[in-house]
C-alpha cells in the first residue's frame, strides 16, 4: 500500500534539530547502499552501519548483536526521559518489548514495539525489498513521526516455540503487512542509536516533546493479528497476501519482476513452483474473481493477470540469468522498478531474455565484401544470434549505464520516458549476440576482457561489429574489425617473412627432430623389452609371495590340526624320574576313554567301557644309549613294573635286549641277559617264559595264564613277526643324530656326520617296528574290546612312535583291530628331555598330514594348490601379458619383431644411413648397442631355450643375472707372471699345495701373497676355473663371538640375501652328494618349497621376508649374534699344527683383509638343512672363485695382494702351544715382510724400553725354570699387585678396550728389574747353557706401551736421522723397566756415535754374543721397529750391531734402503 500523505505538524513547521539529523543521517546511509562490507577495511560509522550496504543489511547485522542493540535503545530512552533515570533493562523490556497477551489473538488490537520484530528474510514475505521504495517511507517517518492511527499486520512463525518467548518477545514477530513502514522504523531506530552514540545529540534536544513523541511512535506501534489468509500451504498463503495487497490498492501493487521473486523465494523454500498453476490460483481466487465481476476484468484498475503479465513474470522467472537478477535488484535501490531502466515494457520483450533469438530476419550474405585475410584464424557466425547468459549479462548492463547517462539530471518520476525504444534494443541485442559468438576468437588477438568492459558500458566501440552485423559474412575474422585489421596485416606479414626465412631452419630441425624422436623411442622400446624380459622374474616374485602366505596360513591350521591329532592319538611326554612314569599313563588312558570322537568309542559307551578295558604296551630297547647301564636297568624294570600292575591281564612289557656287550662284561651278552633278568624278577617280572629272537616279553610274574598277550599274541606264541615282507634295516646315511632344534647351537662342522656305533645299535628302523607291533597286535582267540596304548620308555629318536604313525596313516589288516582309531601312542622320556624326540615325531606327523595320510577331525585337509597369480595382480605388472606368450600386444614404436628377435625397423636404418653427417655414426653405435644387449630380449618368451627362468624352480628368478656369467661376468684385471722362476724372482714361493681342483696348485710367496697355477705336464695347456669353483678351506675349527681377541672368519653376509653360500644337498636330498653354490635367498627358497615349510630359521641370523610390492622377492638378513670361525692352531707355526693342505690353507690368513678385499676369491660358509627342527645350521667356511678364472700351464697368476702396511704379528712362539693364549688379533710376518702401516714414536722424554725375550724349546723351558728360582729370590717389588693391574690397564688401552692378554695378568708373565750387579751375575751363570735359542723379542715400555706416540709414514726417515742417544742409566730400582730376557749371554755397555748423521750401535771389550750364531726373530706391532732398536742399543750384550743391521734390513730394506744403509 503507498504511503499517505504526511501529517500535518502542529505548532509549526519547523523540524526539531533531532529529527532534521537524522533525515540527513537517512540519505547519508542511502549513499553506502551499494558498499561491499570488507573486513580489512576500517568502519565509516559505528555498528550496526558500519560500511553500509542496503536498510535490510544494516537491520540484519544489528540483530546478530541483540543484546548490544537493546542495550543501546534503553539508554536512547533513558536519554529522552521516556522512563525514570534509574529504569533498568529489565524494566525497559517489560514496558516496550512485552505483548499485552502472549501469543497475540486473532483480531485483538495491541502495541508493540519495533524491536519485537523480525528482521530476517522469513519475515519480508515478498523476499526482495528494493531500499529506494523504503528510503521515502523512512525520510517521511523521520521529519514527522510512525503516523498515528497506521496498524502493523503481524504473521507468527511456524516453527517457534510461543512458551519460550513468554516472557519478552524481541525480534520474534514475522511482518504480515506494513513490511517496508516496520524496516523504515527500525532504519530510524538504528539511525537515532548511531547519531546518539556519535554525541549528535544534546539532552535538551532528545527532552523536546516532538522528539520524544517521534520516539515512542517507534516503541509503542499498533498492531493486530489477522487469521492466515491462506488455506494451509506456502504457496496459497502468498498469492492470498498478494491478492490481499494489490485489492486494498486497487491495482497490480507487485511487479512482474516481484512476481518472480516472490514465486522463486517460495521454490527455495521447497515448493513445487508450477508456473500456470500459481497463475491460475491467483485468477481464480474469490477477491480477484469478485473485482472481475464488479469490472469488465480489464483495465488500469484491473487485478488480474493476464496473458501479457504473465509472459513478463515467466520471462524473469525462467529466461533471466542470476547475474541478470542481480544487476535488476541493485537497480531498484536506486529507482523504484517502475521508474526504472527497465520496467513492464522492457519485461514484455523476449528477444531480451535467454533461448531467444535475433527479432530480425538474418541469413549470411554469399557476396559479402568481409572476408579473412588469407592464413588468418576465422570462425563460423551463427546467424541466428541466440543470446546465453554472458551476452545478456552484457546487453542489461549496456541498457543500465546508457539510462544512467541519459537519466543523471532528471527526476525520478520522468526517468521512464528516457527508456531504450524497441528498435534500439533489438540492434543492441543483436550486437552483443554477435560478440559473444566471437569472444572466444577475439582473446588471442587482444584484450577482449577491456574491449567487453567497453562494450557494456557505453557506445564506444559499437562500430567494431557495426560493419560486420550489416554485411552478415559467413565467417568472422579479427581483421573485419577496423581498429584490428592494420595489426592483423603486419602480423600476417611477419609471419610470412618468418616462414620463408625458417623454412631451411625447420628442414634441419625436422631431421634433428626425427633423429630425438627415433633415440626416445629406440629408449622407450628397449625399455619395454627390458620390462618385458624382467616381467617372469617379477611374476614369480609375487606368485613367491602368495606361495609363503598360503604357507603361513596352511601351516597355522596345520599347526592346530597336528597338535590336536597328537593330543588324541600320540603324546610325548618328558618326566624328572622313572617314579612319575605313571602320572602321564594314567591321564592319557583316562583321556582316551573319555574322549567320544572315535566309532569303537561310540560303541564302546553302550558296554560301559573303563579305564580297564585299555591294554597297554611298554617299550624298553637296552640298545638306547645309556639303556644298559646298572642304573637304567633298574628303572626301566621299575617301570615295567609300575605298567603291568595298572592292569596285569591286559598290560605288557617288550624288551629289546642289547646287541653289543660292555666292555665290563666279561661273558658278554650273556651277562647282560642275566642283569637284565635278575632286575625284572626284583620287580616280580617274568621274562623267561616267552622270548622272541630279539628279546622277551615281561608279565607280572602271577599272571602267567591269564595275560592277553602272553597266550594270543603272534609274537608270543611264534617267537617272531609271521611276515613275507623282507625286513631292511636303515642305511648309515638315513640314521639321525639328534641335536638341538635351536639354529644355533650343536652346530657340527665335520663335512660328514657318522654316527656312533651306539647311536647305530638304537636306530633299527621303522620298518622293524612296525613289523614288531603287527605281530604283537595278531591275536588269535581273542576279540578286541578296548584301545591298545604303546608305551615306549626308551624314546631316544621315536622309531617306535614313527612305526605307530604308518599303522595309523596306513591301517593294517589285523582282525578286529582298527589301527586307524584303536591304536595310541605316549612317549616318556626320562632318561633325556625327550627334545629331538618330540620334534622329529611332530615333523612326521606334520608330514602325514599335508600328505593327506592322516585326517584330523574338525580341520579340513591340507590344500596343496597354492593360488594362482590373479588377472588383478598380472594387470600391475608391466610386460605381464606379452611374457606370457601375447607377444603380439607389445606396441613398438620403431622396433619390428623378426622372428625371434627384435630389430630396428629396416626404414628407419635406411634413412640414417643415408644422411651424410653425425647421425649415421650414432645411428651405428645405437644399431650395435640394440643387437647386442635388446635384440634377443624376447627370444626365451617366443622360443624356450635350456637355461632360461623356470618358475618350477625355487630361486630361479633371482638367479637369472647369474645365468651365463661364467662367459659374460666383468673379470677385474689379472697379473699373470710368464713362469714360476719370474715369480721367484719378485716374490719367492715359500709353500706350495694342491687345491681341490685337480692340476690347479696355490703357492704362497715370501710376501704371503696368494697364486694359482695350472701344474701337470700330460694335463692340458689351460683350464678354465668357473665361477664358485671351491678351491680350499680353513681347517677344522669352532665358533666363537666376534670380540673374541683370537683371529677367526667373520660370520657376514655383506650382500644381504644375494651373498654367497654353500649348501651340503644331501642334507635335503640323501640320495645327493652335490655341494651347490646359491645366493643365501636361493637356499631359504629351496627349503621352503622342498618341505613346504613357512618360515626356515638360520644360524646367527634373523631373516624376514620383504613385504614391499615393488620389489622382487627377496629376505632382509640381520645379523643376530655376532660370530666368527676359528680355525684350530689359528696364528701358530706350520710345525705346531697339522700338516697344510687345501683343506686348512686358508687357515694362514684369518685376519688378512687381502682375503675379503680380493676380487678373485672370496669366503663362503657352508650351511646344511637340519630337518627335525627345519632349520639351516651353518658349517665350516671356505674358499671358492669370485669371477671366472683361466689359468695357463705354468703361468701363475695373483690371487690376492696383502698390503705389507696392514699385516699384524701374534704374540706367542710357534713351538709352544701353551702360550696361544696370550694371543692376539696380530700375526707374526714372515721375515721379507714390510713393516706396519703405523709406527709408533718414542719423544725425548719418554722412558727407555727394555727388551724382554722368551725361552722357546725344551732346554730353553729348563734354563727358564731355573732362573725362576733367582728371580724370585731378588728384587722381589712390594707393590707387585698394583703394577700387575697397572700393566693390565695399560694394555687394555692400547687395545681399545678389548681385554688385556694373559701376559698382563700373570704376575711371573714380567718380572721385577733387578740391579745391575744382579743381572750381570745371572747372565754369567746361564752362559754354561747350551743350544739356546731366541725366538722372539719384546718391546716392553716400563709406564706405559700404549702412550707411544704415531709416526706417519713420510715422517720414519726424518725419525731415524734425528734419534737421540740413549743412554744406559747409572742404576735401576723396583720402578725400573721390565726385566731383560734371561736367554742372553752376555752383557753389553753401549757406546753411541754419530755415523753420517745417525747413532749407530757400538759394542764394548765385554760383548759375549755374536750375530752370526744368534737367531732372533723381533715382535712386531706398529712401528716399535724404533723402539726395539733403541731397547737393543740401551741393553747391552742383548744384540750386536750386526744383528740389528740384519733384523731391519730384513724389515725395513723394501720401504727405507737409505736408513739401513745407514746401520
Amino acid at each position: 500500500m503507498p504511503p499517505k500523505k504526511k501529517q500535518r505538524i502542529s505548532g509549526g513547521n519547523e523540524v526539531p534539530a533531532v529529527q532534521a539529523s537524522l533525515d540527513k543521517w537517512l540519505q547519508s546511509i542511502y549513499e553506502l547502499r551499494h558498499a561491499q562490507e570488507d573486513e580489512s577495511m576500517s568502519p565509516v560509522h559505528p555498528w550496526p552501519v558500519l560500511h553500509g550496504g542496503t536498510f535490510l543489511d544494516v537491520a540484519n547485522r544489528g540483530w546478530l548483536e541483540v543484546d548490544k542493540l537493546v542495550s543501546s535503545v534503553h539508554k536512547l530512552v533513558l536519554r529522552a526521559g521516556l522512563m525514570a533515570p534509574d529504569s533498568s533493562e529489565t524494566e525497559f523490556l517489560s514496558k516496550y518489548c512485552t505483548m499485552e497477551a502472549w501469543p497475540p489473538q486473532q483480531g485483538r488490537m495491541v502495541t508493540s514495539s519495533i524491536l519485537q520484530w523480525s528482521m530476517s528474510a522469513d519475515s519480508f514475505w515478498r523476499g526482495f525489498v528494493p531500499m529506494s521504495e523504503v528510503l521515502g517511507i523512512a525520510r517521511s517517518i523521520a521529519v514527522t513521526r510512525f503516523r498515528e492511527g497506521e496498524v502493523l499486520s503481524l504473521r507468527i512463525n511456524p516453527d517457534m516455540d510461543m512458551e519460550a518467548h513468554s516472557k519478552h518477545q524481541i525480534g520474534v514477530l514475522w511482518f504480515d503487512d506494513g513490511s517496508m513502514k516496520g524496516l523504515a522504523c527500525y532504519i530510524n531506530l538504528v539511525g537515532l542509536v548511531v547519531l546518539d552514540q556519535q554525541g549528535s545529540f544534546r539532552p535538551e534536544d532528545l527532552a523536546h516533546p516532538r522528539v520524544q513523541t517521534f520516539i515512542q511512535s517507534l516503541l509503542q506501534i499498533a498492531t493486530i493479528f489477522k487469521s492466515d489468509v491462506g488455506t494451509g500451504s506456502l504457496i496459497d498463503s502468498q498469492i492470498s497476501r498478494v491478492v490481499k495487497q494489490n485489492q486494498d490498492s486497487q491495482a497490480q501493487a507487485i511487479s512482474s519482476f516481484g512476481w518472480a521473486c516472490l514465486l522463486r523465494q517460495m521454490a527455495h523454500h521447497g515448493e513445487d513452483i508450477q508456473f500456470d498453476h500459481c497463475m491460475q490460483l491467483y485468477n481464480q481466487h474469490p477477491a480477484v474473481q469478485q473485482q472481475m465481476g464488479d469490472t469488465d476484468g480489464s483495465g488500469s484498475g484491473s487485478v488480474k493477470i493476464d496473458n501479457k503479465k504473465a509472459s513478463a513474470i515467466k520471462n524473469w522467472l525462467e529466461k533471466t540469468c542470476s547475474d541478470v537478477l542481480c544487476l535488476v535488484e541493485a537497480c531498484q535501490h536506486d529507482v523504484p522498478f517502475s521508474s526504472g531502466p527497465f520496467g513492464e515494457s522492457l519485461s514484455l520483450m523476449p528477444f531480451l531474455f535467454l533461448g531467444s533469438s535475433s527479432p530480425i530476419s538474418l541469413a549470411a550474405s554469399a557476396n559479402c565484401g568481409l572476408e579473412p585475410l588469407e592464413g588468418e584464424s576465422a570462425v563460423h557466425i551463427e546467424w541466428e544470434l541466440p543470446l546465453d547468459a554472458a551476452a545478456q549479462s552484457i546487453l542489461f548492463r549496456r541498457i543500465r549505464s546508457d539510462f544512467e547517462c541519459a537519466t543523471s539530471l532528471v527526476a525520478v518520476k520522468d526517468k521512464k520516458r528516457y527508456r531504450a525504444k524497441e528498435p534500439e534494443l533489438q540492434q543492441l541485442r543483436n550486437l552483443v549476440a554477435l560478440w559473444s559468438q566471437v569472444k572466444a576468437l577475439c582473446a588471442h588477438t587482444f584484450d577482449a576482457e577491456a574491449f567487453e568492459q567497453k562494450l557494456a558500458s557505453g557506445n564506444h566501440v559499437d562500430e567494431e561489429l557495426a560493419e560486420v552485423l550489416l554485411q552478415k559474412p559467413v565467417r568472422f575474422g579479427t581483421s573485419m574489425m577496423p581498429a584490428q585489421k592494420q595489426k592483423i596485416q603486419e602480423m600476417s606479414k611477419s609471419k610470412d617473412a618468418a616462414v620463408h626465412c625458417e623454412v631451411e631452419q625447420q628442414r634441419l630441425e625436422v631431421r634433428s627432430a626425427r633423429w630425438e624422436f627415433f633415440r626416445k623411442a629406440l629408449g622407450q622400446d628397449q625399455s619395454q623389452l627390458q620390462l618385458v624380459q624382467s616381467a617372469p622374474a617379477k611374476l614369480a616374485a609375487i606368485q613367491r609371495r602368495a606361495e609363503a602366505m598360503w604357507r603361513q596360513e596352511q601351516a597355522a591350521l596345520g599347526e592346530k590340526a597336528v597338535k590336536a591329532w597328537c593330543n588324541k592319538f600320540m603324546r610325548v611326554v618328558p618326566v624328572d624320574k622313572v617314579d612319575f612314569v605313571i602320572g602321564p599313563i594314567n591321564d592319557f588312558t583316562n583321556f582316551i576313554v573319555i574322549w567320544r570322537g572315535n566309532t569303537w568309542l561310540e560303541r564302546a559307551k553302550q558296554h560301559n567301557v573303563s579305564t580297564d578295558k585299555v591294554h597297554i604296551v611298554g617299550l624298553v630297547d637296552f640298545n638306547s644309549p645309556n639303556a644298559s647301564t646298572k642304573c637304567r636297568v633298574s628303572e626301566l624294570s621299575k617301570a615295567l613294573n609300575l605298567i603291568c600292575e595298572t592292569n596285569p591281564e591286559r598290560n605288557m612289557g617288550v624288551l629289546d635286549f642289547p646287541d653289543q656287550p660292555k666292555a665290563s662284561s666279561k661273558r658278554g651278552l650273556a651277562d647282560e641277559e642275566h642283569e637284565i633278568q635278575s632286575a625284572m624278577w626284583s620287580m616280580k617280572l617274568h621274562v623267561d617264559t616267552r622270548r622272541w629272537s630279539m628279546g622277551r616279553l615281561a608279565v607280572l610274574n602271577t599272571e602267567l595264564d591269564s595275560n592277553i598277550w602272553l597266550n594270543h599274541s603272534e609274537l608270543s606264541i611264534a617267537g617272531r613277526p609271521l611276515q613275507t615282507e623282507r625286513v631292511l634295516l636303515p642305511r648309515q646315511r638315513d640314521l639321525v643324530l639328534p641335536e638341538s632344534t635351536d639354529a644355533s647351537a650343536d652346530l657340527r662342522l665335520a663335512e660328514r656326520q657318522r654316527p656312533s656305533p651306539e647311536q647305530q645299535r638304537a636306530q633299527k628302523g621303522k620298518e622293524r617296528m612296525v613289523a614288531l607291533l603287527k605281530s604283537l597286535l595278531t591275536l588269535s582267540e581273542y576279540h578286541w574290546d578296548g584301545p591298545v596304548l604303546v608305551v615306549n620308555l626308551t624314546g631316544y629318536v621315536e622309531d617306535a612312535g614313527l612305526a605307530v604313525l604308518d599303522l595309523k596313516a596306513n591301517p593294517a589288516s589285523i582282525e578286529s583291530f582298527d589301527t586307524k582309531h584303536q591304536l595310541h601312542y605316549l612317549s616318556v622320556h626320562f632318561m633325556d628331555n625327550g627334545e629331538f624326540g618330540k620334534a622329529r615325531l611332530m615333523r612326521e606327523v606334520t608330514e602325514a598330514f599335508l600328505d593327506s595320510k592322516i585326517k584330523v577331525e574338525g580341520f579340513a585337509e591340507f590344500n596343496a594348490n597354492c593360488p594362482a597369480v590373479s588377472e588383478e595382480e598380472l594387470s600391475k605388472v608391466p610386460g605381464a601379458k606379452v611374457a606370457l606368450g601375447s607377444v603380439d600386444a607389445l606396441k613398438l614404436e620403431v622396433l619390428v619383431r623378426d622372428g625371434a628377435s627384435v630389430i630396428i625397423k629396416p626404414d628407419e636404418a635406411k634413412y640414417f644411413r643415408s644422411i651424410p653427417d653425425r647421425y649415421c655414426e650414432e645411428f651405428e653405435k645405437l644399431f650395435k648397442e640394440h643387437g647386442e644387449k635388446y635384440a634377443q630380449c624376447l627370444a626365451s618368451i617366443i622360443q624356450p631355450a635350456t637355461g632360461t627362468f623356470n618358475a618350477a624352480d625355487p630361486g630361479a628368478e633371482r638367479e637369472t643375472d647369474t645365468v651365463g656369467a661364467d662367459a659374460a661376468a666383468a673379470t677385474p684385471s689379472i697379473e699373470e707372471f710368464e713362469s714360476l722362476a719370474k715369480l721367484n724372482e719378485t716374490d719367492a714361493i715359500e709353500e706350495t699345495v694342491m687345491s681341490e681342483v685337480a692340476g690347479v696348485k696355490i703357492l704362497k710367496g715370501r710376501s704371503r701373497c696368494l697364486y694359482l697355477m695350472l701344474d701337470g705336464d700330460d694335463g692340458p695347456k689351460e683350464k678354465i676355473l668357473p665361477r664358485k669353483t671351491q678351491l680350499g678351506g680353513f681347517g677344522s675349527g669352532t665358533y666363537a663371538k666376534l670380540d673374541d681377541p683370537t683371529p677367526g672368519v667373520e660370520y657376514k653376509m655383506k650382500k644381504g640375501d644375494a651373498s654367497l653360500v654353500q649348501f651340503d644337498e644331501s642334507s635335503l636330498k640323501p640320495e645327493s652328494s652335490n655341494i651347490e653354490v646359491w645366493s643365501i635367498y636361493k637356499m631359504i627358497v629351496q627349503v621352503e618349497k622342498a618341505k613346504r615349510l613357512p618360515k626356515v630359521n638360520v644360524s646367527f641370523l634373523k631373516v624376514t621376508r620383504k613385504t614391499d610390492a615393488e620389489s622382487l622377492d627377496g629376505f632382509d638378513i640381520e645379523v643376530q649374534m655376532k660370530m666368527k670361525y676359528q680355525p684350530t692352531g689359528v696364528g701358530l707355526a706350520t710345525a705346531a699344527s697339522k700338516a697344510i693342505s687345501c683343506k686348512n690353507f686358508f687357515k694362514e690368513y684369518v685376519g688378512d683383509k687381502g682375503l675379503d678385499e680380493s676380487k678373485l676369491i672370496e669366503p663362503v660358509f657352508r650351511f646344511r638343512y637340519e630337518q627335525v627342527g627345519t632349520n639351516l645350521k651353518v658349517q665350516k667356511p671356505y674358499v671358492i672363485t669370485s669371477v671366472p678364472l683361466k689359468l695357463n700351464l705354468k703361468k701363475p697368476i695373483k690371487a690376492f695382494h696383502v698390503n705389507p702396511w696392514q699385516q699384524h704379528v701374534v704374540r706367542y712362539s710357534s713351538e709352544d702351544p701353551g702360550l696361544a693364549a696370550t694371543s692376539t688379533p696380530s700375526r707374526l710376518p714372515s721375515r721379507s715382510q714390510g713393516p706396519e702401516s703405523q709406527f709408533e714414536e718414542q719423544s725425548e722424554e719418554t722412558p727407555r724400553p727394555t727388551v724382554q725375550a722368551k725361552a722357546t724349546g725344551a732346554k730353553g723351558a729348563k734354563g727358564a725354570k731355573g732362573r725362576g728360582r733367582k728371580g724370585k729370590s731378588k728384587g722381589q717389588a712390594k707393590d707387585g699387585q698394583s703394577k700387575d693391574a697397572n700393566m693390565k690397564e695399560q694394555a687394555e688401552k692400547k687395545n681399545d678396550g678389548d681385554p688385556a692378554p694373559e701376559a698382563f695378568t700373570d704376575p711371573n708373565a714380567f718380572p721385577e728389574a733387578k740391579p745391575e750387579e744382579a743381572q750381570i751375575e745371572e747372565e754369567e751363570e746361564e752362559e754354561q747353557e747350551s743350544e739356546e735359542v731366541v725366538e722372539d723379542v719384546e718391546a716392553v715400555d716400563e709406564d706405559s706401551p700404549a702412550k707411544l706416540p704415531v709416526l706417519k709414514r713420510p715422517a720414519i726417515a726424518k725419525h731415524f736421522m734425528k734419534r737421540p742417544a740413549l743412554k744406559r742409566p747409572a742404576s735401576q730400582t723396583d720402578a725400573g723397566p721390565v726385566k731383560p730376557s734371561e736367554q742372553s749371554k752376555a752383557t753389553t755397555e753401549t757406546e753411541t756415535k754419530k755415523v753420517d748423521g745417525v747413532d749407530s750401535v757400538k759394542p764394548s771389550k765385554r760383548s759375549k754374543a755374536t750375530s752370526e750364531t744368534e737367531k732372533v726373530t723381533w715382535m712386531v706391532e706398529g712401528w716399535q721397529d724404533v723402539a726395539a732398536l733403541r731397547a737393543a742399543q740401551a741393553w747391552p750384550g742383548r744384540l750386536s750391531p750386526q744383528a740389528v743391521t740384519d733384523v731391519l734390513t730384513e724389515r725395513l730394506c723394501l720401504v727405507f734402503p737409505a736408513v739401513c744403509a745407514a746401520f
